[in-house]
């Protein structure tokens, strides 16, 4: 079973959910951590479960799951380790926030 990290961005992102899904349904909020933290405990058995990110447009070796309305950008770094890179509602832009990212570290 694969360890899993987080960016510090990702947990950011996670901390906006929780934000923003207790604004407007306190009970649901919990339950919305919840499911996505399911969801990415779930790739350290089936770590290939997402798709490539190219095949989204991405220029980047990250896979991305799907996870209800919500993409949980990941990337393998070894056979150990499985790191969280952002967690975004698919209604972004996604694209063009990652492929900005990704721009700004070169």
């Amino acid at each position: 079973m694969l360890e899993i990290k987080y960016t510090q961005k990702a947990l950011s992102d996670l901390e906006e959910v929780l934000a923003y899904v207790a604004e407007h349904s306190p009970g649901s909020a919990i339950k919305q951590i919840r499911f996505l933290k399911e969801k990415i405990e779930g790739l350290a058995h089936t770590p290939l479960m997402g798709v490539h990110a190219s095949s989204k447009g991405l220029a980047t070796d990250c896979r991305i799951l799907i996870a209800s309305d919500y993409l949980i950008f990941y990337q393998l770094c070894s056979t150990q380790e499985l790191l969280i890179l952002r967690v975004l509602h698919g209604k972004r832009d996604y694209c063009r926030i990652f492929n900005q990212e990704l721009q700004n570290r070169e």
